[in-house]
């Protein structure tokens, strides 16, 4: 099952990362949503690692938006604890590879802890 649709545009002067993900309705398991959140970072220089860090920030905090809690006190069952975890991390995932910036990607190796192994 994919977990993740992603889409990306470059206008002119401003650089837009789509996030969306493919998130079961829990009482309809045959029929999808596809939420999309939209992340700007026209305002950051990634030249810095200042504005690295806070793109991705909010690319994390998109990818929570798009996929739900990952508590599962909040979302009531482990097997939607684990289609929202999953979905977080092919979000952000898919989104720091489509960024391609090398130092945002080895910040995202270094939280999920594969240092070493280049994203």
């Amino acid at each position: 099952m994919k977990h993740l649709k992603l889409i990306g545009r470059l206008l002119p002067t401003i650089m837009l990362v789509m996030l969306g993900a493919s998130v079961a309705l829990p009482d309809t398991p045959d029929r999808f949503v596809h939420p999309e959140a939209t992340v700007s970072y026209v305002d950051l220089d990634l030249g810095t690692e200042a504005g690295v860090r806070k793109l991705y920030r909010r690319l994390q905090r998109a990818s929570h938006d798009v996929c739900g809690s990952t508590v599962l006190r909040q979302v009531g069952s482990l097997s939607r604890l684990r289609v929202n975890e999953r979905c977080y991390r092919d979000s952000l995932s898919t989104a720091v590879d489509r960024v391609k910036n090398r130092r945002l990607s080895e910040i995202h190796a270094e939280r999920l802890g594969v240092r070493g192994q280049g994203t």
